[in-house]
Formats: structure tokens, C-alpha cells, sequence
């Protein structure tokens, strides 16, 4: 029966899972590469041509590219098409937003943002590709919790943060701080990647609370996401963790 059976299947080669989302995210590269260069015409075609290869292999990057395309588009002033692309996007994720076809969009940006101009000046960095691989390197679990402190601080820097480490240039405050402009978004680490318990003390758990007052102190009003960057653990019942805090 098994023989029987298999002699009477059908082989042929099969793109892998992989294999095609590999090809979409090195089109979408040179996509952003194009919308960055002016080439709206060019990234227009891509993202549009993406969206048409992924529609049955990924409904929310279907959407994703729908959104990016409508906004080449809407750069090379074809409203109609932009809006068309905008529409297609919201059907499948509500949350892009649907545009209103009686308003008139301005595409033109006089000025490149704060964190636009940040990444764009990473790339006259000298050997960009080998400070990339020595952060991959750095941020591991281990006992080097320094190097993995300045690991993260420069990975967002690359991102077009502003960085810093407070615990280490003041004596407090949390390890690692990520800030947008205009502090609009904080993010602040404490690094457990040190840890050879199995669960997170009650002075673990002080540390990030401590960090959260430190927060509120030094940057009232400003919207946070407080991390504690290590193994998922579990936390000893003696802690009080905040509720916002995530592992």
C-alpha cells in the first residue's frame, strides 16, 4: 500500500517559505533606496509589483506594500493611483488609515526628520557593516555586561535615536536609553544578560522600578517603554514589578 501510494505521487520543485520572503525583502530595499533617491516612478513600480507577488502569500505585507506604493504615487503627484493604493492597504489593515479622496495631499517635505537625518549620516560612517556585525557580536548573554550596555546604546544610534547610558555617566538611571525627537518616545533597558539564576530577585525587579522614578523625574510627561533585557524568567514572589514593564 505505502509503495503503492508513493509511486503514484507527483514531485517538482517548491519555492520555500523562505526563499520568496528573502527575494521581497531585497526588492523592498531597493524600493526604499529609490523613494529616498527621488526615483518615485522606479519605487512606485516595486512596491506596486511587490504587492502583487505577496497577495497570496501574506495578506498583511500585501497591505504594507499597497501603503508604501500609494505613497511613491502620491511623490510623483498621481493622486488617483495613490489614493487607489491607499484604499487597498486599508481594506486588509484598517489600522493604515483610508484617505479621503477630496482632500488634497501635499507630498512635498521640505525638511528631513530629526531621525531620517541620523540614519542618513550612519551611512558616511567608515566600515558601517563591521560596527553592524561588532554589535551583533557584543549583544549576547554573558558575563560582558558592558559590552553589551555599548552594544545596544549604538544600536540605536544606527536607528537615528538619540542614545545614551545613564546608569553608567551619572551613577543612575537605567542602562541603556533610547530617545526620539523632541523626546516625543523613551525607551529605557536594564540588562540582565548576565543572569546564571533561573528567576528575577526582588532587587532585579527594583532596579527597573527604581528606573521608572528615575523616568518620571528626568523626563516628566514623556511617553516610555521600560524593557528588562534578558532570558524570560520567572519573577520571585517577593517582587512587585510594574505592570508596564516588559521582559
Amino acid at each position: 500500500f505505502y509503495k503503492q501510494n508513493i509511486d503514484e505521487m507527483s514531485f517538482g520543485e517548491f519555492e520555500s517559505e523562505l526563499e520568496w520572503y528573502e527575494n521581497a525583502l531585497v526588492r523592498e530595499k531597493e524600493a526604499y533606496q529609490d523613494l529616498w533617491a527621488g526615483q518615485y516612478e522606479n519605487a512606485a513600480r516595486t512596491f506596486s509589483e511587490l504587492a502583487r507577488d505577496v497577495q497570496s502569500k501574506d495578506v498583511n505585507l500585501n497591505a504594507w506594500y499597497c501603503h508604501w506604493a500609494g505613497l511613491a504615487y502620491l511623490a510623483r503627484d498621481d493622486k488617483s493611483t495613490a489614493i487607489r493604493y491607499y484604499w487597498r492597504a486599508a481594506n486588509n489593515r484598517a489600522d493604515l488609515g483610508r484617505p479621503s479622496e477630496h482632500i488634497t495631499i501635499d507630498a512635498t517635505v521640505t525638511e528631513p526628520g530629526f531621525q531620517a537625518i541620523n540614519i542618513a549620516s550612519n551611512f558616511k560612517v567608515e566600515d558601517y557593516e563591521g560596527k553592524i556585525r561588532s554589535i551583533e557580536s557584543n549583544l549576547i548573554y554573558g558575563p560582558n555586561t558592558n559590552a553589551a550596555e555599548e552594544a545596544l546604546k549604538q544600536l540605536g544610534a544606527l536607528i537615528g535615536l538619540e542614545v545614551s547610558r545613564p546608569d553608567n555617566e551619572s551613577g543612575s538611571g537605567p542602562d541603556v536609553l533610547w530617545m526620539g525627537e523632541n523626546e516625543a518616545q523613551l525607551t529605557s533597558f536594564e540588562l540582565k544578560t548576565s543572569k546564571e539564576t533561573d528567576e528575577y530577585s526582588r532587587n532585579n525587579i527594583k532596579d527597573c522600578n527604581d528606573h521608572h522614578s528615575w523616568l518620571l523625574t528626568n523626563h516628566p510627561g514623556k511617553k516610555s517603554i521600560e524593557i528588562l533585557l534578558g532570558k524570560y524568567l520567572k519573577v520571585a514572589n517577593t517582587a512587585n514589578p510594574l505592570e508596564n514593564l516588559k521582559v
